[in-house]
Formats: structure tokens, sequence, C-alpha cells
């Protein structure tokens, strides 16, 4: 018994002797201090005491102190100011410390890295100057200063600042304010502390890690004297910035001259009102030159040209379509692109396809089918693309956004690092685009699922809404000079001129205001023969209206109702012809339009010299800041 006795006694021994340095481990800044005194020049010498509880956890050689050194200005401009370390001292004695450069300031190491400190409390004084930190204004002068920054990864449990300011200034304050908390946050857990010649502040509550406390203060003119010009200065600082504007100005002036000089479209000819379709071309192959793209409306469109020329029926019910053959031999009247659709659509077989608003392989085939007829035929005939103008554009967008966003971010990483960062970012722009188009509500769902909610995806675009509306002004652009350098050859300028003499025949109600030579005769017939180019160019309803009359007399001649007949289902309407022919366009269109869509898969599966002049302080505004931690 007395030798298990002696054993749990050396045992628990031995734990507090190995838990002993745990007891009061906690590293902390138990007290924050820092005494600024400005000159009237505008030079600020600063000595901050820190005392630290060092644990042997992160404080073992000593503590880190970073600075930053640059700011941004008006209109993303930036600002570097000098920084000089005076002295370093630990426990009141010289301590050695070595200055490591960092994209956006300096990083000041206290201690060696041959010698651990000994737990418990230290002491240390930094002391060091820095200039052109000072706000000018017309009517004030400001002092914005981010006395402990907010990049501390200890708890403040006291922090504190005195200052003093030259020709009595403390007696002509303005403003005296101050900010606690994280970065951005206007708390005000902190309160004046004056005394005899200077300003004093101090908290009232402890600061959390990477909180902070920040103070301002505004005094008239003749404190200070005036600033200093340095337009050398402001240009070897904002290199970058002049070079951002300098590309977006040649970016703008590339895209407009390569418009000007390859991408205007050739003078249009005499539009005349035409009674015909341009010769050889199909209702899709009209609306493909008309609107320069190929679109959802197309194959819609090229269906009821199959149906008009005797080739299917088509027959509607409340939520499907069904697409019949009427086994007609004769294909010769059928345009290529009419040609593919028939045969994607039915092949040799005889038996109807049904179309619904679900993925149908047979309709997105012909879609594909139609849409390369129709580029082969009259893409290279038609319009000049310009694509090498345009790849160029883009190539300049491209060095323009990298210099943007180190104009941005240039104070965080380095030159690799943002390349890099913009490789990962496009990545996952272009998974967004196609989600965008093939699932939005999945993309929202994974979006939501990243950030956590609506409300942090709303606090993500505020807090960089900058470059997004920067990306997407360029994207804009780029897709707008895509659009206006592709331009029509003079063949397909002379099409387009019959296509607008086409319209112009259609949208016309009154025919013998155009002055026609030998009209056709205003019949049914010919209604039907140039509906489905009507509806190619989204004119069904005007095209209706012209024959409300004859479709009246077709109902009055013991037909119960008119409807083409190549079409089988709702009863039209003959008091609205037009409309009923429209919700039909519009409703084949729709569903044949989900029906080529191919189904998404489902599975499981800085600190800131902003702020206080122009409405309101934070914490982590104005100079100084940074932050630091233990190494």
């Amino acid at each position: 018994m007395k030798l298990f006795t002696t054993m749990g006694a050396v045992f628990l021994a031995t734990f507090l002797l190995v838990m002993a340095p745990c007891v009061d481990a906690k590293e902390a800044i138990l007290s924050y201090h820092s005494d600024i005194s400005i000159d009237e020049s505008g030079l600020i010498d600063v000595v901050e005491h820190i005392s630290v509880q060092a644990g042997g956890y992160d404080i073992r050689r000593g503590i880190y102190r970073d600075f930053p050194t640059q700011y941004f200005g008006p209109l993303l401009t930036k600002r570097k100011v000098p920084f000089d370390v005076v002295s370093i001292k630990r426990n009141g004695k010289r301590s050695p410390y070595h200055i490591e450069r960092l994209n956006n300031g300096v990083r000041i190491y206290i201690g060696s890295a041959d010698f651990l400190l000994p737990l418990g409390r230290h002491d240390y004084e930094i002391h060091y100057q820095t200039n052109d930190q000072l706000g000018y204004f017309d009517e004030y002068d400001e002092f914005y200063w981010n006395v402990t920054g907010t990049g501390w990864k200890f708890e403040i449990q006291q922090a504190s600042v005195s200052v003093s300011l030259p020709n009595d200034g403390h007696e002509k304050i303005m403003s005296q304010q101050f900010w606690t908390g994280y970065q951005g946050q206007t708390e005000q857990k902190a309160q004046t502390n004056n005394q005899a010649g200077v300003l004093g502040f101090k908290t009232t509550e402890s600061l959390q890690p990477y909180q902070g406390l920040t103070i301002g203060i505004q005094v008239p003119k003749g404190v200070f004297l005036p600033a200093k010009k340095d337009p050398w200065g402001f240009i070897a600082d904002n290199l970058p910035w002049l070079i951002t504007g300098f590309l977006f100005l040649f970016y703008l002036a590339y895209y407009l001259r390569a418009w000007h000089m390859y991408g205007r479209d050739p003078e249009a000819g005499v539009i005349i009102p035409r009674f015909r379709a341009p010769k050889g071309l199909s209702p899709a192959a009209v609306r493909y030159i008309d609107r320069e793209t190929i679109d959802e409306k197309s194959l819609s469109v090229a269906l009821i040209s199959l149906a008009y020329k005797k080739i299917l029926t088509i027959k509607q019910t409340e939520k499907s379509f069904y697409l019949k053959p009427t086994g007609e031999k004769n294909h010769s009247h059928l345009s290529r692109g009419e040609k593919n659709v028939r045969s994607k659509l039915f092949g040799s077989k005889s038996s109807s396809v049904k179309i619904t608003k679900k993925y149908h392989s047979k309709v997105a085939s012909a879609k594909i089918s139609l849409k390369r007829a129709l580029e082969d035929e009259f893409k290279k005939q038609c319009f000049v693309d310009n694509w090498n103008k345009i790849a160029w554009g883009w190539v300049i967008s491209i060095i323009l956004t990298y210099f943007f966003f180190y104009t941005l971010y240039g104070h965080m990483m380095n030159g690799f690092e943002l390349f890099f960062m913009m490789l990962i970012g496009s990545f996952f722009t272009g998974m967004m685009i196609v989600f965008l188009a093939t699932a939005p509500w999945l993309l929202l769902l994974v979006v939501v699922g990243i950030f956590g909610s609506l409300s942090a995806i709303g606090h993500w675009f505020s807090a960089h809404w900058i470059p997004v509306a920067f990306i997407g002004l360029v994207f804009v652009l780029n897709a707008l000079f895509a659009y206006l350098l592709r331009s029509p050859t003079p063949f397909g300028r002379k099409i387009k001129d019959e296509i607008d003499g086409l319209k112009l025949y259609i949208k016309t109600a009154e025919v013998n205001r155009l002055n026609l030579l030998h009209p056709p005769e205003q019949n049914l017939a010919h209604y039907e023969a140039l509906l489905p180019y009507a509806i190619a160019l989204n004119l069904e309803n005007e095209w209706g209206a012209r024959f409300s009359e004859q479709i009246a007399q077709a109902t009055e001649q013991g037909h119960d109702h008119y409807q083409p007949v190549w079409y089988r289902g709702t009863q039209f309407d003959a008091g609205d012809f037009s409309h009923n022919i429209n919700s039909f366009s519009r409703g084949l269109s729709s569903t044949v339009s989900t029906a080529m869509t191919t189904p998404s898969s489902s599975g499981s599966s800085s600190s800131s010299s902003g702020g206080f002049s122009s409405g309101g302080g934070f914490s982590g505004g104005g100079g100084g800041g940074g932050g630091g931690g233990g190494w």
C-alpha cells in the first residue's frame, strides 16, 4: 500500500510540474499604450508600450509588429508613407530585432531566433517615426489614427493613447472621436482621457483578437504647416494605377478604331416593299440573317415552315405538341436546314414525335443540325466576324485586368500570387457562367452553401463591389464590341435589304399605299405562305391583322373556325386570329426550347486612410494600424 501511495505522489508531482506552465499560459496583451507626438510639419513620433503575457506557445522568442506603409486614396490611388525604427526595447533594455518587408508595409520581429523567452510578463517598447499621415482639408486638418491595428491575434486587455499636438493644438480641438471593434465597426467602447497639454483616449472594455482602437482629431488650419506638393511622389506611388488608366484608354481606343475600320456595316440600299421572301431563303434562314444569330425560336420557325410545306402536321394539346410526318416524298423544295431537321426528327420512320417541356434528344439533335446547316450556308457569305480583332481585344482586357487587380490587391500579394489568383478566379467564373446557363437554381444553392446565407453573400458583394463592377464592365465591353465588330458582307447587306423590304410589306396594313407593281391577291393562301416568315421576323400579329377580314369571311362561309390546314388542336378565335397565332408560336418555341436543352445532372454531392472626414470613422480606419503576433 505504501508503495502505491509513493508512486501516486510521484505521478501527481510530475503531472503538476508538466502542467505548471499551462496554469497561467493564456497569452494576451495585458496593456497597449501609445505616446504620440506630432510636430507642425506632420512628422509623427510614436512610442508603443506593449506588455504581453508569454506562455511559450505563440510567444516563444518574442513578438512581431506589422505596420502598413501603403494606403488607398480617392479613385483607388495609393499613398506610401515613410517608416523608420528609432529603437526597440524589452523590459527596459535594448532588444535585437530584424525587419521583413511585406507587400503593404513592414514587419518588425523583436527578439532573437537563438533565445527563448522566460514565461510570464514582458514589456516591449517600440519607438518609430512616420510622416505624410495627416489629412488636409479646406477648413481643417485631421489626425485619423489606427492606434492598435486590427491584426493582433491576442486579446488586448487595456488600450490607451496620448497625443501631443504642436502650436497649442490641444486647446483648439474641433472634434475628438474614437471607435472600437473589428475592421469597419463603429462601436465606441472607450472614453477620452485628456490631461494638461495632452489628448488621451482609453478603452472601457478589453479588445478581442482582431479588434482595435482608432481615434480621430480635427483641428483648425494653422496648427500644422500646409501640405507639401509632391507630384513625382504621386507618380512613383501610383505607377500601376497610371498604367491601368492608360491601358483602359488604349483598350477603348483599340476597339473603337477596330469598329471604325472593320465593324461598320455597309450602307443600306433603297428599301422597297417585297411581297415575297428573298429567293432561296427559308424562314429559319431569314431569321438567322436578320438577327445574325440562331436562337431558341429558329427551330420552331423551321417546324412551322415544314408544316406549311406539307412535310408534317402539328397537333397541339394542353401540355404538348405532336409532330407527325405526312409521308410526302418530294423534298426538293426544302432548304438544306429543313431537310436536316426532318431527317433528325423522323429518319425513315413515319411515327409522330411528342414534344413536351422535357429534354428530347431528337429535338436537340435537330437544333444542332439546323444550326450547322445555316452557318455553313450563310455565315461566311453574309457576315464577317473579325474574330482576330476581338481576340486582341480580349488579350488587352486580360492585361488590363491584371494591372487593375495589382493596383487593388498588390499590397496583399506579389505578382505571381496575383496571377495565380486570377487563374483560379477565371476557372470559378467560367464554372459559374456554365451553372448560370444550365442550372441557375443549383448555382444559387452552391453559392449560398459556400457563404452560408444570402445576407453573407450581400456583405461579400458590398465589400468587393469594385472588382465585381470592373469585371462586369470589361465583360460587357468585350461582348458589345464582339457584336459591333460583326458586320454584313456586301452580299449579306443586299440580303438584309431584301429582308427589310419583306418586313416593310408585312408591317404595312394599307397595301395601296405601297405602290406595289402587281401585288399578290390578299387571300388566305398568300397569308399562309408568308406566315412562317412573319413568325420568323416576330411580325405574326401585324401579318394577322392584315387578313382579319379574310379570316372573318372564311368563318361566315360555313366554317366554325379557321386555322391553317397543317395545324390541329385548339380552335382559333376568328375575331382575334393574330393573337391565337402569336400564342401558338410562343408556346411552340417555349416547348421546343426546353426540349432541346440538355438537363443538368443532379447528385448529392489595410488599412485605409478614408472614412473619418467623409462622414464618420470606424475601427481600423486611418493611418497607423497593422497588428502583430508572437514568434
